[in-house]
């Protein structure tokens, strides 16, 4: 708190203020305000209640009330929480108000039905900060002659504001457009206001002492990611991005040795040689100018410089970096400036708590992250993580094998070469292909001219829902057929079960590129068991 990245003691210090800031406004109502609440006619009184009531309109000239107003609102205890370091996120809680429709009209207000009462709601606004010092000289302070006194301030002017929901819940309130346009233009109004009265500068922690090299307050490093759009581009954007980029380099590995490290890298940092086996990265933004770049690890392995091997599995390492706007493109594209990154403790984990070896460990891999692999993603992948252009290649077919003459008369190609022909589930592929090949007749989908895939997965769907409900009548395993595979499937050797899985409906995706000619099948594992296979075999060991 004390030492370090002081930025959690500096959001203290901040609410600190708002809150001394507005226990006095409600004193001022109480001592100098007091029933009817009207708006104060004096300028020091008017900006002394300001947090705690806010005003906007005029009265009428006898018999005036609250209602005159265009807008009236008595305000609860507001918060101040910074996401990053370029915005805050100012909370103001309306106990009780109103407001008007028409809000271009801040005269004495008499057209009642466009009067709509405020009730317990809460706004959070967006507004972005600067930081600021001023050098002060003061003999009475202490001990050197010139001291920086910092501070931040808020760009009331620049205010971008969220849903207004129901105060201590996540329940939105529902306005019209009319509604919510009138609502936060007030709302504009009245955070303009709040500045005239000085209230849109907040000291940070101070230094009235001979202090050198204090580390600077970084906001970003004590907050939580909670997912913004940046350039109209929304958080799922940026990981479905991310996501395909990896499944690229799955398949793209063996002909682009360069695209292989997005999924498995080995390098070495300091005599210790490392293997990672990466998932699909993860982002999440914590405003326009910041995001946290998340490495999700599938599996780590160190080797020492004396071979011993320290493996470890389920890491996230999280870095906090800037993205590069200037070099990005509203709803097309985004860039993240790698040389800006800063390992982000918060959004990282391990799946056990790390031995000193391990912490030792870890700072080897957050610098090749930071240093090598990141570089390694700008000279790759141009440091994007949102490109609307890129559209993820088809995997290559798979090598179909030749067939050779005496494959179609012996092994599982016939039904009396076949040495699986007892096991139920296995499939004599020759017997099969003759009859597909053989069949004279017309079936009714060989009049089909062109299928869409949301036919296709209706019809999988209807098959699926047909079988299982087939095998919710029989409640007998036993007899499992072919019509039943999509629900239910069971692989028998011999007299021993290697493999049993029940299934939810699959699902067809067409892969749409030019000349594909493929189709992606997801069968989706409700529960099910298996017996694993013996290194090199192809058979169960039974």
């Amino acid at each position: 708190m004390c030492v370090g990245n002081r930025a959690q003691s500096s959001i203290v210090y901040v609410n600190g203020q708002l809150h001394a800031l507005y226990t006095n406004a409600t004193k001022c109502v109480d001592q100098h305000l007091g029933k009817p609440y009207l708006k104060p006619t004096s300028t020091p009184l008017y900006y002394g209640v300001a947090l705690s009531m806010g005003f906007i309109g005029e009265h009428k000239e006898s018999n005036s009330t609250t209602d005159d107003l265009a807008f009236y609102a008595s305000f609860g205890q507001p918060e101040i929480e910074f996401p990053c370091n370029h915005e805050v996120i100012l909370r103001l809680k309306l106990d009780s108000g109103h407001y008007y429709l028409n809000p271009a009209n801040i005269a004495a207000r008499t057209d009642f039905a466009n009067k709509r009462s405020i009730g317990q709601w809460e706004v959070e606004v967006g507004i972005p900060f600067s930081e600021s010092s001023s050098l002060i000289e003061n003999d009475a302070i202490g001990n050197v002659k010139l001291y920086d006194l910092s501070y931040i301030i808020l760009s009331m002017d620049k205010a971008v504001f969220g849903d207004v929901r129901v105060q201590n819940s996540h329940k939105s309130v529902k306005l019209s457009p009319d509604n919510a346009v009138a609502l936060k233009t007030y709302l504009s109004q009245y955070l303009i206001f709040l500045k005239h009265a000085g209230y849109h500068v907040f000291y940070t922690l101070p230094d009235f002492d001979d202090v050198k090299g204090t580390d600077p307050i970084n906001y970003s490093l004590a907050t939580h990611a909670d997912g913004v759009p940046i350039l109209s581009i929304t958080v799922e954007n940026m990981t479905k991005y991310l996501a395909s980029r990896w499944t690229e380099a799955t398949y793209r590995s063996d002909k682009s040795a360069k695209f292989r490290y997005l999924f498995e890298v080995q390098n070495a940092v300091d005599d210790v040689k490392f293997s990672i086996s990466f998932r699909p990265p993860i982002v999440k933004a914590l405003c326009e100018h910041e995001v946290a770049f998340i490495f999700d690890i599938k599996k780590l392995q160190f080797v020492k410089a004396n071979s011993v091997t320290v493996p470890f599995d389920d890491w996230k390492v999280a870095f906090l970096i800037r993205t590069d706007l200037e070099h990005s493109k509203a709803g097309q594209m985004l860039r993240i400036n790698v040389s800006t990154a800063q390992y982000y403790s918060y959004l990282s984990t391990t799946r056990t708590t790390l031995t000193a070896e391990g912490e030792a460990l870890q700072q080897l891999l957050i610098k090749y992250l930071r240093a090598t692999y990141l570089k390694q993603f700008e000279t790759i992948h141009d440091a994007l993580i949102y490109d609307s252009g890129f559209v993820q290649p088809p995997p290559p077919p798979r090598r179909q094998p030749r067939l050779r003459p005496e494959d179609t008369e012996v092994g599982c190609w016939t039904p009396s070469g076949c040495p699986h022909s007892g096991s139920k589930g296995h499939v004599c592929w020759g017997l099969v292909i003759s009859q597909m090949i053989d069949f004279k007749g017309v079936l009714p989908w060989d009049f089909t001219t062109s299928v869409t895939q949301g036919a296709l997965n209706a019809q999988f769907a209807w098959f699926w829902k047909r079988a299982k409900a087939e095998l919710d009548v029989l409640k007998d395993d036993t007899h499992l057929g072919p019509e039943h595979v999509l629900s239910r499937f069971r692989y028998i050797y011999g007299e021993h079960v290697c493999f049993e899985a029940s299934f939810k409906a699959p699902q067809i995706q067409l892969v749409c590129s030019k000349g594909s000619r493929t189709a992606i099948i997801h069968l989706f594992v409700e529960k099910g068991k298996l017996k694993p296979l013996l290194e090199g075999k192809t058979e169960p060991d039974i």
